[in-house]
């Protein structure tokens, strides 16, 4: 019988030659097959005991009839080939070819096993493989895979799914999807199909990879092999739809799976993502609560600001707009897109008839990220809020700073007014004829009649509803005598 490399090597405990497998001696033939033990030496010497196994295998599935060494003195000697072998097991080909080279100068007869020279090609294929995988060129994988069909396959599954990327980079996900099928219908080991689905999910996406899950085996407990996966698929169905509305909706009844564990025990990262699904749907109420859950998961990390952007915008779905400016507020220092959105929600708050009289500090906060976001929308709603409380000086800067950073007529509109408003009629003057050529309605507007232009009445909304701002149909007038409020100078006061 038998006995396996393990253990004898093990038992025998031997030396750099130590490691070879007792056999039960076999019949005697009359003329033993000529076999190469480079490989089978080169693994004794280094106590590798599984690729000891693996290789003794092959040379007894290669030559039946072979009798392999009874004792430790079969494979005495000096082993020529012992330097290169040590070089290709530690991946050093460019080391390995100099060496080969070296001694073929010094013995022009000289050559590598036929098993070293094998291994040789195989390895350095693959290293090549991977290099032109790592330069994303798909073409030569391509071709280095159709020099040797045997690379990849279940003895290499990172191979194998290079060569099924490198064949959707080409412009064929069929061949990709037959390749993951492939593996699925050759390989056994359990991890690696798992993963291998996976990788086919990443790759070709949750439709295409459907009829992959139909390749599951059945486990002695009844259990599906994929069926945990179906969360998986769910979660990236999610994620396709939002990035392509026109995308299949996921499945339902996945999908409210996927919900309900992601709301119950995350992560952070599912739990947000249901968050922006259930908004993509416009179901605000159900987007909040799933965007508090992951705020809650998340605690102080980096996600908390973009979970943060998803709270704001489903107060403001709802129609909660004030606890929506207050949450963008609070969390302004947290990215410049939260500080966007905190500049443009927060503009409708200084508009109004009459304009409101904010707190201080409000004001005060607003400017500050008006001015760090460059925001025109905001610079804008702060030069007519400053202009109706008759503070034209900044009420012209901040008509500057807007226009500064994306001319509007609005913008255009304001300044005009604020200077003549200052009693710098020349200078207003100016200032509508430079701009009436990009804005023409500009034209109309009358200089020093305070309110009036074109004979139209005064208008008293001053901050346009999108954040295209078009500017007004006329002047704006002051609309209250309360004191200025303080704390919004411009940028470029």
């Amino acid at each position: 019988m038998l006995l396996t490399a393990r253990s004898r090597l093990r038992a025998l405990r031997l030396a750099p030659l130590a490691g070879l497998v007792l056999l039960a001696a076999l019949p005697a033939v009359a003329a033993e097959p000529a076999v190469d033990l480079s490989a089978l030496r080169y693994y004794a010497e280094r106590n590798e005991f599984d690729r000891y196994d693996a290789e003794l295998k092959r040379l007894m599935t290669l030559y039946p009839d072979w009798t392999p060494p009874t004792d430790v003195s079969a494979l005495a000697g000096p082993d020529p080939e012992a330097a290169l072998w040590s070089l290709y097991g530690a991946d050093d080909l460019d080391s390995l070819a100099a060496e080969i080279a070296r001694l073929q100068a010094a013995d022009p007869a000289f050559a590598p096993s036929a098993d070293l020279a094998a291994k040789i090609a195989a390895k350095t294929l693959r290293r090549d493989l991977l290099a032109a995988d790592a330069a994303g060129d798909a073409a030569k994988v391509l071709a280095l895979a159709a020099s040797a069909p045997d690379l990849g396959g279940c003895a290499d599954l990172d191979v194998a799914w290079r060569i099924a990327a490198a064949r959707k980079a080409a412009g064929t996900p069929a061949e990709a999807l037959a390749a993951y099928r492939t593996l699925l219908e050759t390989c056994d080991e359990a991890e690696g199909r798992r993963a291998t689905v996976q990788k086919a999910l990443a790759l070709l996406g949750p439709a295409a990879i459907r009829p992959l899950l139909g390749l599951g085996r059945t486990g002695a407990d009844g259990k599906a092999e994929f069926a945990d996966l179906e969360l998986d698929i769910a979660r990236a169905e999610i994620a396709t739809i939002l990035a392509d509305p026109t995308a299949p909706k996921p499945d339902a009844a996945a999908a409210d799976r996927f919900a309900a564990r992601a709301l119950t025990e995350g992560p952070v990262a599912d739990a947000a993502l249901v968050g922006w699904w259930k908004r993509a749907s416009s179901d605000h109420a159900a987007a909040l609560a799933a965007f508090e859950t992951a705020a809650t998961l998340s605690g102080e990390s980096p996600d908390l600001a973009k979970i943060t952007e998803g709270i704001v915008l489903s107060l403001d779905g709802l129609g909660r707009r004030e606890e929506a400016v207050a949450r963008a507020r609070d969390g302004r220092n947290r990215s410049p897109e939260l500080a966007a959105l905190y500049v443009a929600l927060g503009a409708a708050r200084f508009e109004g008839e009459p304009r409101p009289r904010l707190p201080d500090a409000e004001i005060a906060a607003y400017a500050a990220a008006v001015t760090e976001t460059r925001s025109a929308l905001g610079a804008e709603a702060l030069g007519w809020y400053a202009h109706d409380y008759r503070q034209h000086a900044a009420a012209a800067g901040w008509f500057g700073f807007a226009l500064e950073v994306d001319a509007g007529e609005g913008a255009a509109r304001g300044l005009v007014l604020a200077k003549a408003a200052e009693g710098d009629l020349a200078k207003a003057r100016s200032l509508r004829a430079t701009w009436q050529e990009r804005f023409p309605d500009l034209a109309a507007l009358e200089i020093g009649s305070r309110g009036k232009a074109a004979g139209k009445p005064v208008a008293t909304r001053c901050l346009p509803a999108s954040s295209g701002a078009t500017g007004r149909a006329a002047s704006c007038s002051p609309t209250a005598a309360a004191p200025p409020p303080a704390g919004f100078r411009p940028p470029t006061a």
